[in-house]
């Protein structure tokens, strides 16, 4: 029985249904649900995913739904019904697997990490001659043509946008609360969106969970999907592997990367999410029987202990590794480079001086260079060397005491290693976060942000009223702790 999210899409009769939903708001269902139904009206419908696992989540989802009325061919991968219909899944790591079908209407699943040429120049002009319908939906993954067209939808009369979370929460002062949302999945329990929010950085949450759509400056990695341009290897007789092995089951992604040793580069990936253990353990067993890598260095946090152990007892090559908050900040921060054109490699691009080289990639291999001992601790001396001052603010999540380069002044008490920049860093944050904790608020709960505007409308007024009243030696009613005359006083 679809929940009342679901039956809102079912019963919307856009062309084009673009949805941004959290993970385990049941998407693969609702996608299920309308193909089968246009099918039964005798359409053919084109199922496209990134990848073949992820199109198999689909099958395997319909075949449980009727699989005692249509014929699955799976060769083929084709769901044939008495009508007529069709529902046809083809995936589109590969654009081109969708080229020469005619369909009534399309499903892309995951669309956020389908690449945008599957969409603009194969999938779009499919539906183009029979004027079909599109239902493009996934969790987003940054502001990438998804976005684009989540966004474009408001300005077209055949288009409607959805943005739902898991389950309707609000994060107020660092801590997840209940704030029902009309269109969430009611079978998801508050305490796993709890133990969800504790266990990952709130970006990921906000992202994976809220389906918000997080700009790309704000990631750890960017242009990343630009930038990754290896292509897959084969093994080769004298071959040295090693394997990297990052273990998620909802809300991210499982990752096997398999290096060559010898060549120092990536050769293989895999990757898939809301899979059991069982079967990643499987697809790993699957790629050691391929590749017969030297070491398996693989996570474990959470339950990567006992799948480590189970791996560690069939006799695999298995090292397990731990990380932490302070660990992973310390490894992402001492990966900013600068790398000059004759390949000197420096610490950072504003720091290309002697003092900071690390080295040659002529010389040495580049990623000895990152991971030497000296480009680990310029890494961490951007927390460490933090003054006190800094490490008291109430706004360094902020700015996280700004880059090195611009820590020029000493502290109120004289301690070196101040942002030059602070002052106004405490003043702009400090001015704006009552607003924004509004706005975050109000987007939480599904009411639009705008209506900070009446907010503070009504915040000018009341201070205005205390203002009006207060006494030069009382206390600014600003809040600010100075006093009125020495505060708001001051312009009066």
């Amino acid at each position: 029985m679809p929940h009342g999210g679901q039956r809102t899409i079912l019963a919307s009769r856009a062309r084009f249904r673009l949805l941004s939903a959290g993970r385990r708001w049941r998407k693969t269902t609702l996608a299920m649900t309308i193909s089968v139904e246009a099918a039964l009206r005798g359409q053919v419908v084109l199922w496209g995913a990134p990848t073949y696992d992820q199109c198999n989540i689909g099958w395997s989802e319909m075949s449980r739904a009727a699989g005692g009325v249509a014929d699955f061919n799976r060769s083929r991968m084709t769901v044939s019904f008495p009508t007529g219909g069709q529902v046809i899944f083809r995936s589109l790591d590969d654009p081109d697997n969708a080229r020469g079908h005619t369909a009534d209407g399309v499903v892309l699943d995951e669309a956020p990490m389908i690449r945008a040429e599957a969409w603009y120049e194969v999938v779009r002009p499919i539906i183009s001659d029979t004027q079909g319908w599109a239902l493009i939906m996934g969790t987003p993954k940054g502001r990438n043509w998804f976005w684009r067209e989540w966004v474009g939808a408001a300005n077209h009369a055949d288009s409607m946008a959805w943005q739902i979370p898991t389950l309707g929460v609000a994060i107020r002062d660092g801590r997840l609360v209940r704030a029902k949302h009309p269109l969430e999945n009611p079978d998801f329990q508050f305490a796993e969106a709890v133990r969800i929010f504790q266990s990952v950085p709130q970006k990921t949450f906000e992202q994976e969970f809220l389906a918000q759509f997080i700009e790309d400056a704000g990631l750890v990695f960017r242009n990343v999907r630009m930038v990754s341009t290896a292509q897959p290897g084969q093994p080769v007789a004298g071959g040295r592997y090693v394997f990297g092995v990052d273990w998620a089951r909802d809300y991210d992604w499982t990752v096997i990367s398999a290096i060559d040793g010898v060549a120092r580069r990536q050769v293989a990936i895999e990757r898939f999410n809301q899979v059991d253990y069982a079967f990643q353990l499987g697809r790993l067993r699957a790629m050691v029987e391929r590749w017969r890598p030297e070491l398996i260095v693989a996570e474990m946090n959470a339950m990567g202990t006992p799948l480590v152990e189970s791996l560690q007892r069939e006799g695999l090559p298995v090292q397990g590794f731990t990380t932490t908050a302070s660990s992973k900040t310390a490894v992402i921060e001492g990966l900013a480079l600068a790398l000059e054109h004759n390949g000197d490699l420096y610490a950072c691009d504003h720091f290309v001086e002697p003092a900071y080289l690390l080295g040659n990639i002529r010389e040495q291999p580049l990623i000895e260079l990152v991971a030497s001992d000296r480009q680990r601790a310029f890494g961490q001396a951007k927390r460490d060397k933090l003054p006190r001052y800094c490490r008291a603010c109430q706004v360094r999540f902020v700015c996280n005491g700004g880059c090195p380069k611009n820590r020029l002044i000493e502290t109120p008490d004289g301690e070196p290693g101040l942002n030059y920049l602070c002052a106004g860093y405490r003043a702009f944050f400090s001015h704006i976060a009552d607003p924004m904790r509004f706005m975050a608020a109000q987007l939480a709960s599904g009411q639009p942000p705008a209506n900070v505007m009446g907010y503070m409308a009504r915040r000018d007024a009341e201070l205005a009223r205390g203002f009006a009243t207060a006494g030069r030696n009382d206390p600014c009613p600003c809040g600010s702790g100075r006093k009125f005359k020495d505060c708001h006083g001051r312009l009066r």
